[in-house]
């Protein structure tokens, strides 16, 4: 029903937890007096109008026409406040319980005082059963056998679950260890073909319950491929053919024979080239009879039979007379510098410098009108070698070449013929005619 708030007079339900004017707490924390009917807080212990104070007999508040009606069969039931205090305190009622012989009596006293007071019995909530908690008990003590009875059935199936997994588990294994078998002997198969280290160790971590013959042999060959690789690291810090020679001469039969032999050939040959004379490539020759290098001990030979220059000897040659024409294309001093001797032939000139080929280009080539010019060189006519003093050899190359001239007026080509001598990659000697 809708009160005013006892603290600030606004209109509230007195179900309301709180008033929402002035916050204070409204269910459960107000009384009507039953004296002048005055609404007023359970707290203030007395009526503040009439100052009657309200010890074993309340009135309860009624509801407005409006409310949902009790019915008749229910019991009644008066519950001054939610909160629950302890008995014994004169100034909060504790929850109340009416029984029958009480609403006789509080009948009673209604009629003759023509009041709404209600004489109630006060009985703590911890000495109430409800008829709903002792139906309850009752079903609890009758289902008591059939909860005995389920759990009897857990342990019969837990029991059929357990065999269960311990027959699935022992088949699963007997699979395990089939396919297991097969896989080893198939490791097997390939650890004992394997010149690897790793593969042989891979099989002995893999597999440790192998049958005893097969760990032996794969161990016996892996201790063989560990020898095997020691000898290889020794043999890896020898130098020369000698060391090489000494170590074959003791180990005949080496698994690195091939290897030995062949690092022997290449040694050879490099010490021939080093010395670089024809008695150096006939000693080659005859110390490897089917060494690697002996078509290009015949090649090197032959230049010192005759007068044709190698192919290397060709190729440098004709290099620094290329370099040499680029930079005169540039009118680049330090080029031209880097491919002459510091004293050469130039144009018939003896005695000539990198200073008489700069006052050439200035004054021949490059005059007043010319923009540009390219030297175009073609393929070698002919490279030989000559023998000089010292033993040293120099080529002699004859070469075509075309000029192209830019000049203001127009375009013009001329082909010439150079001739140059090369030595140790140096021009000592170059002219060219048409």
């Amino acid at each position: 029903m809708i009160i005013k708030c006892p603290e600030c007079g606004h209109q509230v339900s007195d179900k309301a937890p709180l008033c929402p004017s002035c916050g204070i707490e409204i269910a459960g924390h107000i009384l009507k007096c039953s004296n002048c009917g005055e609404i007023y807080l359970r707290e203030e212990g007395s009526c503040p109008n009439c100052h009657h104070s309200e010890v074993l007999k309340f009135t309860p508040i009624k509801e407005d026409t409006t409310e949902k009606e009790i019915s008749d069969d229910e019991e009644t039931v008066v519950e001054p406040t939610t909160e629950k205090k302890p008995i014994g305190n004169s100034n909060e009622a504790p929850l109340i319980e009416l029984c029958e012989e009480n609403e006789h009596s509080a009948s009673s006293d209604v009629s003759e005082s023509n009041n709404d007071a209600i004489v109630a019995e006060i009985i703590p909530d911890e000495f109430v059963l409800l008829d709903n908690e002792a139906s309850e008990i009752k079903n609890l003590k009758e289902e008591q056998p059939v909860i005995k009875k389920k759990h009897k059935n857990n342990h019969i199936a837990l029991l059929v679950s357990f065999l269960i997994a311990t027959i699935i588990s022992a088949i699963l294994l007997h699979f395990y260890n089939q396919g297991t078998t097969k896989n080893e002997e198939k490791e097997y198969a390939i650890a004992v073909s394997s010149k690897e280290e790793a593969v042989l160790q891979q099989y002995l971590d893999d597999f440790p319950n192998a049958p005893q013959s097969h760990k032996s042999i794969i161990t016996a060959h892996l201790e063989q491929l560990q020898k095997v690789k020691g000898e290889l690291e020794k043999i890896n810090y020898f130098s020369t053919k000698e060391e090489y020679e000494r170590y074959l001469a003791k180990n005949p039969n080496s698994p690195y024979k091939t290897k030995i032999l062949k690092k022997i050939d290449d040694l050879a040959w490099d010490e021939a080239v080093r010395i670089n004379t024809e008695a150096s490539y006939l000693g080659y020759k005859e110390r490897m009879p089917n060494g690697k290098h002996n078509k290009e001990a015949d090649e090197k030979l032959k230049v010192f039979l005759d007068d044709t220059a190698s192919p290397d000897e060709t190729k440098l040659a004709v290099k620094s007379i290329r370099e040499f024409l680029q930079g005169i294309n540039t009118k680049s001093s330090s080029k031209i510098s880097n491919t002459v001797a510091s004293s050469l032939n130039f144009l018939g000139k003896s005695g000539s410098t990198v200073t008489d080929i700069n006052d050439y280009m200035r004054e021949k080539l490059y005059q007043a009108d010319v923009k540009t010019l390219n030297w175009h060189l073609g393929e070698p006519a002919e490279v030989n070698n000559v023998k000089v003093d010292g033993g040293t050899t120099e080529q002699h190359v004859i070469i075509p070449a075309r000029l192209v001239i830019d000049r203001k007026g127009g375009t013009a080509q001329k082909k010439y013929t150079i001739r140059a001598t090369v030595k140790e990659g140096k021009i000592t000697s170059i002219n060219w005619m048409q």
